[in-house]
């Protein structure tokens, strides 16, 4: 559970933050630990029983950031669960380098929020490198 202050999400475009008092989620933690490795990412960064095992989920209020600079169209406020975890190889981005060539794959993981109510993946994921 989120207990601190307002956090950026790694890269992505939401924060999140405490609760409100007396709130609950649709979705249990136990609930969601099941849904990890049957969403979209599992085929690639959950297939072991280590990376489940290992995956760090933090509970809170999640903001999407147009909700500060006012072009949300509406309340893109939830409560929701952060995911961090899992293993996988990931191309790195950018362009190749001087001799053309591109940099090795490299060992990540992922980061994404699930929609606390919903299970539903929420604005993409990031790949992290490890």
């Amino acid at each position: 559970m989120m207990t601190g202050a307002v956090e950026q999400i790694g890269s992505l475009p939401f924060d999140i933050g405490p609760l409100p008092p007396s709130t609950t989620p649709g979705l249990s933690l136990s609930d969601v630990r099941k849904l990890i490795p049957s969403g979209q990412l599992a085929a690639r960064f959950f297939l072991r029983p280590s990376d489940l095992a290992t995956v760090t989920i933090t509970f809170g209020l999640i903001t999407d950031h147009s909700a500060i600079d006012g072009t949300a169209a509406g309340d893109p406020t939830f409560v929701g669960y952060v995911i961090e975890g899992g293993h996988s190889t990931c191309s790195p981005n950018g362009p190749p380098s001087s001799d053309g060539t591109y940099p090795a794959d490299a060992p990540c993981h992922a980061l994404f929020i699930l929609d606390a109510d919903s299970g539903h993946e929420i604005g993409g994921f990031s790949e992290i490198g490890d």
